[in-house]
C-alpha cells in the first residue's frame, strides 16, 4: 500500500517539532513525516530546510519524497527527486530517479531536468550542488563507444540554463578512465571536487573558469575529498579512502595552505561558514560507528546534543546565522531530520 502523503504530512504536524537544549545548541526535530527515516541535507539563509524521506512500500521497495520545510510551513516535491541543496531563493537541487538518474532543480513550483546540449538525458550518481545565484554543479555519466553508460563520470557547471563539462582535457589527464566529481561552489564560483586517481585513491581538486590545481599530497594522509567551500574561499573535507572505513582526518586549505583540523577520530566535515565555522561528523569508534554531530568553532568544538534516548547524529549543511541541519537517531530505529540552533 502506498503510504499517503496527506496522513503523513499531518502525522509530522501532530508530532514534530520538539526541541531539546543542551551545551549551548537547541536541537529541533522535524520527525520522519511518517516514512521509515528522514534527513536534512541543506538549509540556506532564510532557514529554510529541506528533507529527504525513506517510505518503504510492500516487497521492500523504497522511495523518497522530499520536503521544504519554511517555519511552519511544509511543501511536498514530487516523487523521486531527492533534494540536495537550497538557494536563499527557495530553489531546490537534486536528483530525479525515474528511468534515469538525472541532476534536477525544482524552481517556480516546476522541475526541471538539467542537461547538456546534444545530451537530453544526464544520468548521475553524485548529487548536484549549488550556490545562491543559482550555479550548478554535479557530474554526468560518460558513454562508452556503443553509446552505453561508462563507468566514468565527469564534472559539469550548470549557469544560465547552459551546462558544459568542467576542464575536459585536463580532468581526462588527471583522471584517466576514472570517475570525477563536483562537489560544491561558491558564490565567487569556486568549485571543488574530487576524482579517483591510483588505487581509487580521492585526489581533491579545487578552481574556477576551468582552471584547476589539485590538493598538495600529504604522504601520512593520503586521499583527499573536498566536501564544503565558503565565500572566502577556505576548504574543508576529509582525508582517506572514501569507502574504507579507516580513520578520515578533518582539513581545511585557507589561501593555498592546506592544514589537518585538530581533532582525533574518524572525522568528516561536510559545511563551512564564511566565518569559518566547520560542521560535520566524527566518531571515535574503529567501526565508524556512532557518529556524532560536531561544530568546530576556531579550536573550540562542541558535540550537538543528540534527541532523547539516541545516540548517533550527523551534521550535513549550514547556514550563515550558524544553523546546522542534518539527522539524529531516536530509541527507536530510523534517523529524524533535525535543525541545530544556538541558544
Amino acid at each position: 500500500m502506498r503510504c499517503n502523503p496527506t496522513f503523513a504530512l499531518a502525522a509530522w504536524i501532530m508530532f514534530a517539532g520538539s526541541a531539546y537544549a543542551e551545551k549551548g545548541y537547541v536541537i529541533r526535530d522535524l520527525g520522519t513525516f511518517g516514512g521509515t527515516s528522514a534527513s536534512a541535507p541543506a538549509i540556506n539563509d532564510r532557514g529554510q530546510v529541506v528533507v529527504n524521506v525513506n517510505f518503504t512500500e510492500s516487497f521492500s521497495w523504497v522511495y523518497t519524497r522530499a520536503f521544504i520545510v519554511d517555519g511552519d510551513r511544509t511543501s511536498i516535491l514530487p516523487i523521486g527527486f531527492s533534494a540536495s541543496g537550497i538557494t536563499s531563493r527557495g530553489d531546490v537541487v537534486g536528483r530525479f530517479d525515474w528511468q534515469y538518474r538525472v541532476p534536477a532543480i525544482f524552481q517556480n513550483h516546476a522541475m526541471t531536468g538539467l542537461s547538456i546540449a546534444g545530451w537530453p538525458y544526464i544520468t548521475t550518481t553524485s548529487v548536484p550542488a549549488t550556490n545562491d545565484k543559482g550555479q550548478v554543479v554535479g557530474s554526468r555519466v560518460l558513454s562508452d563507444s556503443y553509446g552505453r553508460p561508462s563507468q566514468t563520470e565527469r564534472p559539469v557547471l550548470w549557469q544560465n540554463g547552459q551546462g558544459a563539462m568542467l576542464a575536459p582535457s585536463l580532468m581526462d589527464s588527471l583522471f584517466p578512465g576514472a570517475p570525477a566529481y563536483a562537489t560544491a561552489i561558491n558564490d565567487s564560483g569556486l568549485i571543488v571536487g574530487y576524482g579517483l586517481g591510483q588505487n581509487s585513491t580521492p585526489v581533491g581538486f579545487y578552481g574556477a573558469n576551468n582552471v584547476f590545481v589539485t590538493l598538495n599530497a600529504d604522504p601520512e594522509h593520503p586521499g583527499k575529498t573536498p566536501t564544503a567551500v565558503n565565500n572566502r574561499g577556505t576548504i574543508t573535507g576529509h582525508t582517506g579512502v572514501s569507502s574504507s572505513c579507516e580513520p578520515k582526518r578533518g582539513f581545511v586549505v585557507e589561501r593555498g595552505v592546506y592544514r589537518l583540523l585538530p581533532m582525533t577520530g574518524t572525522v568528516q566535515p561536510r559545511a563551512i561558514s564564511d566565518s569559518g565555522v566547520i560542521a560535520g561528523t566524527i566518531s571515535q569508534s574503529s567501526t565508524c560507528n556512532p557518529t556524532v554531530a560536531f561544530v568546530l568553532d576556531g579550536t573550540a568544538l562542541t558535540m550537538l546534543p543528540q534527541l532523547p534516548g539516541g545516540s548517533q547524529s550527523g551534521a550535513l549543511a549550514m547556514n550563515k546565522s550558524g544553523d546546522v541541519a542534518g539527522y539524529a537517531y531516536g530509541p527507536s530505529g530510523g534517523s529524524h531530520a533535525v535543525v541545530w540552533t544556538k541558544h
